[in-house]
């Protein structure tokens, strides 16, 4: 997430419906947010060494892990929950 972002917004504060199912973690790299979102319905959390991990460089950013065994089967750009729904609709059906 990052500060001043309408498709972050639209992940923090709808019901995510599109993925249920799935569990959603929603990650910032710096605090410097967290007060922008003190009311989200859902947990923020801050890694920045997750998006180091991970070599997220330009939020929002989506990736979709498998548990286990732990890999990356999507990624891309999240400009709504709508999008990213259809974009790993054929990764998870």
């Amino acid at each position: 997430m990052k500060p001043n972002c309408d498709g972050c917004h639209d992940f923090i504060f709808s019901e995510l419906s599109e993925f249920e199912g799935l569990t959603v973690v929603i990650v910032t790299a710096n605090d410097e947010v967290e007060s922008e979102w003190e009311k989200a319905p859902r947990p923020i959390y801050t890694s920045p060494e997750l998006f180091a991990a991970l070599d997220i460089r330009s939020p929002p950013f989506y990736v979709l892990l498998q548990p286990d065994p732990s890999l990356v089967v999507g990624e891309g750009i999240a400009f709504s929950p709508t999008q990213v729904a259809s974009e790993i609709a054929g990764v998870i059906s």
